[in-house]
């Protein structure tokens, strides 16, 4: 397990617990996650690949079907689980501009977690979510920290036929037979406003390093099947 596994949100550590599981933890159930970080409460979604974003205020365990989720609610460990696809912590602190008045916005501290497959970028799941952070909260990406744990590589994310497969992909992107998701995730954060120097990227490629994690590409597809998984969690204090 680490700890704060993001440098760029060592500043906040009073304000927001976080932590990432590897395949040596082992972690199944959604009560492992929140007990590693003490939270009181913890909320996870069914995950499927797809541009769904919700708001939620209690817990939740897999039943909603979504592929980001978001809170203000202090306490409330929200969780998601990646085996190569890419895992993102989005976090709007305290007095912060915000969108909606251009003032000071002191209720800004909300944190998000963001599963985006190649699935979930072909449907613009990151660009999904800093819209509904707005319109919930009125946080504009810009004045927000995003925080991404490893996932699968350029040149371990190959496809059959990946200019039909992904037909929205940037240029750049497809090289061959191989897709850099990465660079398209960073395209879509920049493009949603979210700031070159408050995004962070874990490096490591999860099927590169299929002894540290897990990986569907690399191995691990039956185990996977089986919720074997990486875990990302984290709550507001």
């Amino acid at each position: 397990m680490m700890q704060h596994p993001f440098s760029l949100l060592q500043p906040f550590r009073d304000r927001i617990d976080i932590a990432f599981f590897m395949k040596e933890d082992d972690i199944l159930t959604d009560e492992k996650a929140r007990e590693a970080i003490d939270a009181p409460k913890i909320a996870s979604v069914n995950q499927v690949h797809g541009n769904r974003v919700i708001r939620v205020k209690d817990e939740t365990h897999r039943t909603e079907e979504a592929d980001g989720f978001m809170t203000d609610v202090p306490g409330l460990a929200l969780s998601i689980r990646i085996a190569d696809c890419q895992g993102f912590l989005v976090y709007a602190p305290d007095d912060q501009p915000s969108s909606a008045s251009g003032g000071l916005r002191p209720a800004g501290h909300v944190l998000g977690l963001i599963h985006a497959g190649w699935r979930g970028l072909e449907a613009g799941v990151i660009p999904s979510f800093f819209k509904m952070l707005e319109q919930e909260f009125g946080i504009a990406a810009e004045t927000t920290y995003v925080g991404a744990v490893p996932s699968l590589g350029k040149e371990c994310a190959e496809f059959s036929d990946p200019k039909n497969e992904l037909p929205h992909a940037p240029p750049g992107v497809i090289d061959g037979n191989h897709a850099d998701l990465q660079l398209w995730a960073d395209i879509q954060l920049e493009n949603a406003g979210v700031r070159t120097d408050r995004r962070e990227r874990m490096e490591g490629c999860t099927k590169c390093d299929s002894k540290t994690f897990w990986t569907y590409r690399g191995g691990d597809r039956e185990a996977v099947k089986e919720k074997k998984a990486n875990v990302l969690v984290a709550a507001l204090r």
